[in-house]
């Protein structure tokens, strides 16, 4: 189960003030994320807990897809942790979305109001395509 806490409530609060649209703040977060960590696979391990990551400013995609619904949760926002691939590669005809390979592991999800579920991984500056995460993809209980 991802915990909340304060420390990630301070990191995400910001970004979520003055009445602003959801995914616009969301969407910030993902950036700040991506901006201020690095990824580092020999940081962290599955047990790793949030504040560390936080602190550290490191870890892989899980910790940051992690550290995005804490965040959201510390909010009060419902946010799920996805894991799966991202199909990266762009149908026929569409613009391409950047990512370091094909099928990039791991992805996080939130529901904002009525508009639904929107796949927004950490780990690109992008929202990920609508083909993504694959149906079936394993989910943490919300």
């Amino acid at each position: 189960m991802i915990k909340t806490g304060a420390a990630l409530q301070d990191y995400a609060a910001p970004l979520f003030a003055d009445a602003r649209p959801l995914l616009s703040a969301v969407r910030e977060l993902t950036s700040r994320i991506f901006s201020d960590f690095a990824y580092d696979p020999e940081f962290t391990t599955v047990a790793t807990p949030l504040e560390e990551v936080l602190e550290n400013r490191r870890g892989v995609c899980q910790d940051f897809a992690h550290l995005a619904v804490g965040c959201l949760r510390a909010l009060g926002f419902p946010a799920r942790y996805v894991s799966g691939y991202v199909e990266t590669q762009p149908a026929p005809g569409q613009p391409g979305w950047s990512a370091p390979t094909p099928r990039t592991p791991g992805s996080w999800s939130l529901r904002p109001g009525e508009a639904g579920w929107n796949s927004i991984p950490p780990t690109t500056t992008c929202p990920a395509p609508s083909t993504s995460p694959p149906p079936g993809a394993a989910t943490t209980p919300t």
